[in-house]
């Protein structure tokens, strides 16, 4: 009986929005990737709100994963996440290490409002100041987060895992100075292993090329159209190259 063929394996996790997303995925895959497109919360039988999500179910996930019989796991396995799902791909970087190469996709590495559980405790969170948030004439909220210093959590020198942040310079969700806070606490042994791409005038859900812009999306979490910021050429031009980075940073790394 003939061997199947083995691939890199990525786990995808998108934001708050929930639910099971396959589109970014189903690209990877037909790249030579192999794909766990990961739903976590807000799908079928899964946990309806974030705050019920147990870590554990994400280490299960990766066990599973990297034990299929098509994945080649010699390198370790790829995370990939944007927003929430980012954050939580920089949390697996600390906790697990069968994860070889994660990138952040407009996500700070410190939970925000909500968070996941963890050994039977709610991982802290950054609290939101409503008092700067604005509403502007179109009724749509202006509502960026400022991470609460405190809250960061870092990698020590036992994690050798690639990290690669992709971050928009017009994102209207994230403070993009909270990333380089976070970089100036790393041990000089860490920094080397984590790297930085900036994308002047892309907004915050920077997607495959092709995709739309959302400048302005309705968020559950407020209840309103927000603003995601972003230009529709230099966010078109950031899609393009980030994909790119994206396909070449794995293929690198795994």
């Amino acid at each position: 009986m003939r061997q199947r063929r083995r691939y890199p394996a990525v786990i995808d996790l998108f934001g708050s929005t929930g639910s099971l997303i396959e589109s970014r995925g189903a690209l990877l895959a037909s790249h030579g990737f192999i794909t766990l497109s990961l739903a976590y919360f807000g799908y079928k039988d899964l946990p309806s709100v974030i705050t019920e999500v147990d870590f554990e179910y994400f280490e299960e996930a990766i066990e599973w994963f990297i034990n299929h019989e098509q994945v080649s796991s010699e390198n370790g396995i790829g995370v990939l996440g944007t927003s929430l799902g980012g954050i939580i791909a920089l949390y697996i970087v600390k906790q697990c290490p069968q994860v070889s190469a994660v990138i952040s996709i407009n996500a700070s590495p410190a939970f925000f409002v909500f968070s996941i559980r963890h050994n039977g405790k709610q991982l802290p969170s950054s609290s939101l100041d409503y008092g700067s948030f604005k509403v502007k004439d179109d009724g749509s909220l202006l509502a960026l987060w400022k991470v609460d210093e405190s809250k960061l959590f870092y990698f020590d020198e036992t994690c050798r895992s690639k990290v690669l942040f992709l971050i928009s310079g017009d994102d209207q969700v994230v403070y993009t100075s909270d990333y380089y806070l976070w970089f100036d606490k790393l041990t000089p042994t860490k920094r080397k292993d984590v790297e930085f791409i900036m994308y002047e005038g892309a907004g915050h859900l920077l997607e495959p090329p092709y995709t739309p812009l959302f400048h302005t999306c309705y968020t559950a979490l407020y209840g309103r159209p927000t603003v995601f910021g972003g230009y529709p050429r230099p966010h078109a031009e950031a899609q393009e190259k980030s994909w790119l980075k994206i396909r070449e940073f794995f293929a690198e790394n795994l």
